[in-house]
């Protein structure tokens, strides 16, 4: 996850490290969807010993920000939505930031190699 100074100064990342970690032997999955409005990122922990159940994974937490379709907003506001997304679902998941096991993003405005590349 990336970690720019608009990220580092928000108050919700500073409450995020005041808080004890929960993380157990479960990996962490992030699910971000990016639009032109609004971005929303799902914090889970997958139940790798959920044998053939319909849902593998708890929702831990969720966070809200605004657009991050870098082609509508440019690159910086997109990047600091989303980051402001994820440290709010970690926030929401009273869960301090740590890596995660794997991430999808589907973001608005990504959909070209040099756009991606930038997201990277």
């Amino acid at each position: 996850m990336w970690q720019n100074k608009a990220c580092l100064d928000c108050p919700i990342y500073a409450q995020l490290n005041n808080r004890n970690p929960t993380m157990d032997d479960k990996p962490l999955i992030l699910g971000v969807d990016g639009g032109g409005t609004k971005t929303i990122a799902y914090l889970a922990r997958a139940d790798i010993t959920a044998e053939k159940s319909d849902q593998p994974w708890t929702i831990l937490g969720k966070g809200n920000s605004g657009s991050s379709n870098q082609q509508a907003v440019g690159l910086e506001q997109a990047t600091t939505a989303l980051e402001e997304a994820i440290v709010r679902a970690f926030a929401d998941a009273a869960i301090d930031l740590q890596p995660i096991s794997s991430c999808c993003l589907a973001l608005a405005g990504s959909d070209r190699a040099a756009d991606q590349n930038q997201i990277k």
